[in-house]
């Protein structure tokens, strides 16, 4: 029904930025990420400096299996608004997608300085530690995730690995 609405706006008024940018969000949630982006895109060209826009098309770039284009659109919206700690920790998981794990760890790290109460974030610096072989630093990590969500299976078990890489078994 939501999209229905975006769909009469833009109908209305096809120059508006943020009814294109609503559209692309209910579109991803409907689970259509091609078009999410196709709407996330027409939002960017009539309004390029809207940062969580373009946060937005990097999710469903991410969706669509395309962690280059999802990097692209995570550093402009993170040049936009530097104190997103989303975009920045987005930006750390596609750098990871593709296999740079130092520069994922900055990301991170940048994530963590703006928002220090995300236990994703830690976990994510954790893994990006461990894949760069500092598991004493990502036991750290892993610890402070743990801190701040001590029900997240996951994170449990990446202590563990790293406790086991410490010859803590």
């Amino acid at each position: 029904q939501a999209l229905e609405a975006f769909s009469k706006a833009i109908e209305i008024n096809p120059q508006d930025a943020e009814v294109w940018s609503n559209k692309g969000i209910a579109l991803g949630e409907l689970g259509k990420p091609e078009q999410a982006l196709e709407a996330f895109s027409k939002a960017i060209e009539i309004n390029p400096q809207d940062a969580e826009t373009w946060y937005n098309k990097g999710i469903a770039l991410g969706e669509l299996g395309k962690p280059e284009q999802a990097l692209e659109a995570y550093s402009k919206a993170v040049e936009i608004n530097p104190q997103d700690a989303e975009a920045w920790s987005n930006k750390g998981v596609a750098l990871g997608k593709l296999g740079k794990p130092e520069q994922a760890l900055e990301a991170f790290s940048k994530a963590i300085q703006i928002n220090p109460h995300d236990a994703e974030v830690w976990s994510n610096k954790g893994i990006a530690l461990g894949e760069l072989g500092k598991p004493e630093q990502a036991l750290e990590a892993f610890s402070k995730a743990i801190q701040i969500n001590p029900h997240d299976a996951e994170v449990w078990s990446n202590k563990g690995i790293a406790l086991g890489e410490l010859g803590k078994p």
